[in-house]
């Protein structure tokens, strides 16, 4: 997303952008820190936008600037609802604290329906002289056109495959925590069953032992610091030992490592669903 922001950042230094962006494309991570940044510039009060060392730019950065309003919709169709929208139009007609203009990050706008968006729209058509919007979306087919004939488009690179990224990395962590919550309860006929879909997705698989690492990992600092435990990461404890996590981690780690050297996956799923069905004591 680092041309994005030097595409705004170059429309601002010549004056030419909107008082309303849409940034598409990207995760949502990299969408809210690209607008996080690009509401820093537009209250810079510095010559080189942003320059990071006044005022405005320091709590921009710290995420306290009064005159940075963040809303956001959750993950689900509808959840940037019409009331959040009627709310944005209510602060938009108050003066900002302390800056020139008051920006407005509106995030996630891929789950406002038709309704929310038609209620924006007024706003965004005709703000007050102080307002600046900048929305940011998974991409901007999710918007209506009339929302799009007034804001400026700017677009990151390969968003739907940023967005496919996204939701395979959201599988595996999924697939991982059913794994060990599986094999914590020995069902081997389950961890096959669960396991099958890796078969014919390779990066599946990868991420898969990755995340796996990870929670395995953590899950066993959860052991011995409790305040870090949560309700998942009990369970396992209270059911697996500290060596049969240490098994468990050290089969992904390896796993993840055979798959560099192109080992056959199916042969490989094998190996790996054996090796976290059997038993570290039993170990020769």
């Amino acid at each position: 997303m680092e041309h994005v922001l030097r595409q705004i950042l170059d429309d601002l230094q010549n004056d030419k952008l909107s008082h309303a962006v849409l940034i598409e494309g990207g995760t949502a991570a990299e969408r809210e820190e690209t607008a996080r940044q690009t509401a820093q510039a537009i209250l810079c009060g510095g010559q080189t936008k942003p320059c990071g060392v006044c005022a405005s730019c320091v709590k921009a950065a710290a995420n306290s600037h009064p005159d940075i309003l963040v809303f956001s919709g959750g993950t689900t169709p509808g959840s940037f609802k019409v009331d959040t929208v009627r709310e944005i139009r209510a602060q938009a007609s108050i003066l900002p604290n302390e800056s020139e203009y008051k920006v407005f990050l509106l995030l996630a706008c891929e789950t406002m329906l038709p309704a929310a968006q038609n209620a924006l729209l007024k706003i965004i058509e005709e703000p007050p002289y102080f307002v600046r919007f900048v929305l940011c979306c998974s991409t901007q087919r999710a918007m209506l056109d009339t929302i799009l004939s007034r804001v400026t488009v700017y677009s990151g690179p390969s968003a739907s495959s940023a967005d496919a990224d996204d939701e395979k990395a959201a599988q595996a962590n999924a697939l991982a925590r059913t794994i060990l919550r599986t094999i914590a309860s020995q069902d081997e006929a389950r961890l096959l069953r669960e396991t099958a879909i890796l078969e014919k997705d390779k990066d599946l698989f990868r991420l898969t032992c990755t995340a796996l690492a990870s929670l395995t990992a953590d899950v066993l600092v959860s052991s011995v610091r409790p305040e870090l435990s949560d309700a998942f990461k009990e369970e396992i404890v209270s059911r697996v030992s500290a060596k049969h996590l240490l098994y468990y981690l050290d089969i992904a780690n390896k796993t993840v490592q055979s798959m560099q050297w192109n080992c056959n996956a199916n042969l490989l799923l094998n190996i790996f669903c054996a090796q976290l069905c059997t038993d570290p004591n039993e170990r020769i």
